[in-house]
């Protein structure tokens, strides 16, 4: 029972640090669609993918260890809480793994909090977007001798105002 809950600490450490490099990139994010920077934006939807499916790996590991927990411990109810695990738990192991599972709350409730900010700058961003569209379509032919591509499409002579004789 001691391996199993040294792997379950590990696990949630670990756990504990991918949320924090995720919050780190939520947080870099965040500045580059202020600064409107394509490239770093990129780079940390990237980034935030990785950890995202490490973090998927470590959960899958994390039901492993408290599902073998369980069973060394008595524990049939379904279904599984960490809680419940800690009830069962000796005192120091319960604290140790207590403290891993809080910080790591924490780390979710910031991490929630700045997708949430970069949510709404992305509405933000797409909502303008759909407004100059708006504003093109309503324009209709009066921009329509710049053409395709902002190329000025030669039409018929115009004779100027100022020369005409009337």
């Amino acid at each position: 029972m001691e391996n199993n809950l040294e792997k379950l600490e590990k696990v949630l450490i670990s756990e504990l640090d991918a949320h924090t490099s995720l919050l780190r990139s939520g947080y870099e994010f965040n500045i580059a669609i202020r600064e409107e920077n394509i490239d770093k934006i990129d780079r940390q939807r990237a980034i935030q993918d990785e950890t995202i499916c490490r973090i998927e790996k470590l959960e899958e590991q994390r039901v492993a260890c408290c599902t073998l927990l369980a069973r060394s411990l008595g524990i049939v109810k379904k279904p599984l809480r960490l809680a419940m695990l800690f009830e069962k738990m000796e005192r120091p192991w319960r604290e140790r793994l207590e403290t891993v599972q809080q910080s790591l709350k924490e780390k979710i409730n910031e991490l929630s909090n700045i997708s949430g900010s970069n949510r709404i700058l992305i509405e933000e961003g797409l909502r303008m977007v759909g407004k100059t569209f708006s504003l093109l379509q309503q324009a209709g032919r009066k921009y329509a001798a710049y053409g395709e591509r902002g190329q000025s499409v030669t039409g018929p002579a115009r004779q100027p105002f100022i020369n005409r004789t009337v």
